[in-house]
C-alpha cells in the first residue's frame, strides 16, 4: 500500500491530504497505522472511532486537519459495507 512507500525512513516525511485520503480509499488500508501517520504528520492525521449501536455499528474514518475533522471512510461492522466520502 501507499503506506510503505513512507515508511522506509528517509528522514523527515510529509504526508500530503490527497496522499492520506488515497490510503484511506484503499481497500487494504489499515487503522492499524494511524499511531504511526499522528508521529509523522501530527497537523494532518487519520484516526478511526465506532459510532452506532447496534446493527447500525460503523468503523469511522476522518481526515483532520488541527482541531476540525473530515468524515473520509465508513464501515458497516455488521455487513462489512464500505462508503467513501470526498
Amino acid at each position: 500500500p501507499l503506506l510503505q512507500r513512507f515508511a522506509g525512513g528517509f528522514g523527515v516525511v510529509t504526508l500530503s491530504e490527497d496522499t492520506l485520503r488515497r490510503y484511506a480509499a484503499d481497500r487494504r488500508a489499515s487503522a492499524d497505522h494511524f499511531p504511526w501517520l499522528a508521529r509523522v504528520s501530527p497537523a494532518l492525521r487519520l484516526s478511526s472511532e465506532v459510532e452506532g449501536a447496534g446493527e447500525n455499528r460503523r468503523e469511522v474514518w476522518r481526515l483532520w486537519r488541527g482541531e476540525k475533522g473530515a468524515k473520509l471512510r465508513s464501515r458497516s461492522l455488521q455487513s462489512g459495507q464500505d462508503r467513501h466520502y470526498e
